[in-house]
């Protein structure tokens, strides 16, 4: 008969003998967190020592003292959890993401077409064209909740549907372009390259003696970049001995946001004889450079649309 039974962490511990009265008592998996030493010293003095048969106990929710947390059923062969639909987990106790056919055919988070994240990890990740800022999310469902962060050119809460471009309506002609400004300068022996950083991405090494065509070549390599116009002003090159204003107007983009990031500049592998001098100019600042002094850097105005606002969003599920 069974004379004392607790549930441990990991296992349900049923003490047997055929001698003693019948009695049972029973713990809760989640609120029990003893080893074997400490649970022993715990039982009644009339317990045998020995004479323990061990049953795998399925797994706890700690914030929620159910076994599978509410959410499931408990296999008590295996000591392993079988979760409802929608929930996923050793515990059962995180909301799982949708599933779906890729393009193989096969069923995955977020159909293939994005990554399944909690909150805590979501609000460490930055892909700026939805989640643009960093935060620490310690709340209490961090790691309970999951949802889809989809990859460019897929949304829907399942990350199953096609997204058009985005654009500004071209027919809008009292909205104005984002227009930021590169000032740069390396007088004497200039050797080396420079690079461009835009919403995380880093452009390869420019030099000093790159004109405007290239270095609106480089800008749009990367993947963050959709249709940019660049002019020099004061000279041929962007970064000459005397100066130079640098102008990059942004024509399209990939994100959502009205708000336009700011490109930074690194000359950490530029040298010169000389003192180099590069820095950026945002949001209606004026060129810094001797001449270029009217140059001016200019916050957008016009906000982006899917297919600019001209078109029709039609969503196709992959």
């Amino acid at each position: 008969m069974i004379l004392f039974r607790r549930e441990c962490h990991s296992a349900t511990i049923i003490i047997v003998s055929r001698f003693a009265p019948c009695f049972r008592r029973s713990f809760l998996a989640s609120l029990v967190r003893s080893s074997l030493p400490s649970f022993l010293s715990s039982l009644p003095s009339f317990a045998p020592r020995s004479s323990l048969l061990f049953i795998p106990s399925c797994f706890t929710n700690i914030s929620k003292p159910q076994s599978h947390s509410g959410f499931g059923f408990c296999n008590r062969l295996t000591g392993s959890c079988v979760c409802r639909t929608g929930f996923e987990g050793a515990a059962c106790d995180k909301l799982a993401c949708p599933k779906g056919n890729n393009n193989m055919l096969v069923d995955e988070p977020c159909f293939g077409h994005g990554k399944c994240k909690t909150m805590r990890e979501t609000a460490k990740t930055q892909d700026f064209v939805q989640l643009f800022q960093e935060v620490d999310y310690t709340n209490w469902d961090a790691d309970m909740i999951q949802g889809c962060v989809c990859q460019a050119g897929w949304g829907g809460f399942d990350c199953s549907e096609r997204e058009c471009p985005w654009g500004f309506d071209p027919r809008d002609t009292t909205g104005k372009d984002e227009v930021q400004l590169l000032d740069c300068k390396c007088p004497g022996t200039c050797t080396g390259t420079f690079t461009l950083k835009y919403k995380g991405q880093t452009t390869d090494g420019i030099a000093p003696t790159a004109t405007a065509l290239l270095l609106e070549h480089e800008l749009e390599k990367l993947d963050s970049v959709a249709d940019v116009r660049v002019n020099t002003h004061g000279a041929a090159t962007v970064c000459p001995a005397h100066g130079a204003t640098t102008s990059i107007t942004f024509l399209r983009d990939f994100s959502r946001h009205s708000n336009q990031l700011n490109v930074t500049v690194n000359t950490t592998k530029m040298t010169s004889t000389g003192t180099i001098v590069a820095n950026m100019k945002y949001q209606g600042q004026n060129s810094a450079m001797p001449g270029q002094t009217a140059v001016s850097s200019t916050k957008t105005t016009r906000f982006p649309k899917e297919c600019s606002g001209r078109g029709k969003y039609r969503a196709k599920r992959s």
